[in-house]
């Protein structure tokens, strides 16, 4: 019978070996400094995504604003239609309202989550649960809106942002069919084609005796030569196109954003308070007043309709002239054969214009989708995320933690989506960067590859020692 410690002895013999006639050390290493690395930095992105950086709208300061440069001793007020019945709210334009709402809605929600996250990890659960009810159903010293509130108003506020985009909703529409046809206007294919080379090589053979001799031989290879380039313009749909943007341009000669999207002139101690906080701030290094006033100012600057809409109205602008190119071009359009002998080629002058004034449209329509989807997800999701805030409280005051972790993913994930698409330039809520931790393994794969290959070195040159010393 083969005893424990035989088969320990063979084991490490073996291993030895295999270190020895191998490179395992290298593979070995580099897997050791992949785990490594990738833990470091996945420990590093958890503790950063426990803190997210908060920008309030500083909303109760627009209306003060507002109040202000009207020379009113009560603002205007508009109704909004919640599932609860109707509420008024200070009207400081549509776009406005909803962004700001939809902003504060959500730092409330980041705000909670911070607030939990400072402690042990064990009662994490049950903070959060605190802080949302604390933003829920009562209004804090520092912000004159509720949770309950903003999300109760969003929907609202989301048709009547939608409402004041409703040429852009069109705009899309049509920009829609006339990308359709312009993509069909012209076909194009491209064939490379290659002739075979013949050339000289030189080869080195051992003969019978061991002697190492070269000489040369004739080979082939296949190289490229020319491309013959296919475009096929179809009349109908070129037609087509051209009498879409003409109708278009003359239903709607210019896009552009109807409202003036307002910002605070100044922070308050609320807002001022909740930036400082989430960013940790030094007391050597505070953060001054214009870096206080440009996170305030984030939810605006950084909103998706500020900026994809100039873009939207500034390629829209060109399109008058895009038709006139196109109206031009299409009379001597015409399907085309010829070789280059290059790979890449631009086409014909009228397939180019035709190609320009697609990518011009389909720019339109992805930078309008984002905005209004944004809108729409927001304008639907709101109640959804106040039903489930509500659960989540419920979950944790009945002692079912288990189905409540789930839950608070859910919160946190539609919250950050929220603000990922309506804010598209705004604050960085995604703060664990799985690119980071891919990059650490990665970093500390090639370290370990590096020392695996040191030790492979050192290890071959102690065998060697060891093999000439037998002599």
């Amino acid at each position: 019978m083969i005893q424990p410690s035989e088969i320990l002895r063979n084991g490490y013999e073996g291993f030895k070996e295999l270190l020895k006639t191998t490179r395992m050390e290298i593979g070995l290493c580099a897997c050791a400094g992949l785990l490594l690395g990738t833990t470091i930095l996945c420990n590093h992105e958890s503790e950063r995504g426990k803190t997210i950086p908060l920008g309030f709208s500083e909303i109760s300061q627009i209306e003060e604003d507002v109040r202000y440069s009207n020379n009113q001793v009560e603002p205007e007020e508009i109704e909004v239609m919640t599932n609860r019945g109707k509420r008024m709210i200070t009207h400081i334009g549509h776009i406005t309202r909803y962004l700001a709402s939809g902003n504060d809605a959500v730092m409330k929600i980041f705000e909670s989550w911070n607030e939990s996250n400072e402690g042990d990890s064990s009662n994490m659960g049950r903070r959060f649960a605190r802080e949302l009810e604390s933003h829920y159903d009562s209004l804090l010293n520092s912000h004159h809106y509720s949770l309950d509130n903003l999300l109760d108003d969003i929907p609202a506020l989301a048709d009547r942002a939608l409402n004041k985009l409703d040429d852009f909703v069109h705009v899309k529409r049509g920009i829609e069919a006339v990308n359709k046809h312009f993509d069909m206007s012209w076909d194009e294919n491209h064939i490379d084609h290659y002739r075979t080379e013949v050339y000289t090589d030189t080869e080195t053979y051992t003969d019978s005796d061991g002697n190492t001799h070269s000489r040369t031989v004739l080979k082939t290879r296949e190289v490229y030569d020319h491309t013959t380039h296919y475009y096929t313009y179809n009349p109908a749909e070129g037609e087509a196109s051209s009498k879409l943007i003409d109708a278009l341009l003359g239903k709607y000669p210019e896009l552009k954003l109807s409202e003036k999207i307002m910002m605070a002139k100044k922070t308050n101690s609320g807002g001022e308070d909740a930036a400082r906080k989430s960013r940790k701030e030094r007391k050597d290094n505070p953060l001054n007043a214009q870096e206080l006033i440009d996170i305030a100012r984030a939810w605006n600057i950084g909103s998706t309709i500020r900026v994809n809409l100039p873009i939207v109205s500034s390629t829209y602008s060109g399109f008058p002239f895009r038709a006139d190119q196109w109206r031009a071009a299409k009379n001597t359009a015409r399907s085309e054969v010829y070789d280059t002998y290059s790979r890449f080629d631009s086409g014909p002058k009228e397939f180019q214009i035709a190609e320009q004034i697609l990518a011009e449209g389909r720019s339109i329509d992805r930078g309008t989708f984002e905005v209004l989807d944004g809108i729409e997800y927001t304008r639907a999701m709101a109640p959804v995320l106040k039903e489930k805030v509500h659960q989540y409280a419920e979950l944790i005051n009945n002692g079912e933690n288990g189905k409540a972790k789930k839950l608070r993913k859910e919160v946190m994930d539609i919250s950050k989506t929220i603000y990922k698409k309506n804010f598209k330039g705004g604050l960085d809520v995604e703060r664990v960067r799985w690119s980071m931790i891919a990059l650490g393994g990665l970093l500390g794969a090639v370290a370990g590859g590096l020392v695996g290959w040191g030790l492979d070195g050192l290890g071959n040159a102690y065998w060697r020692r060891k093999e000439y010393n037998r002599f």
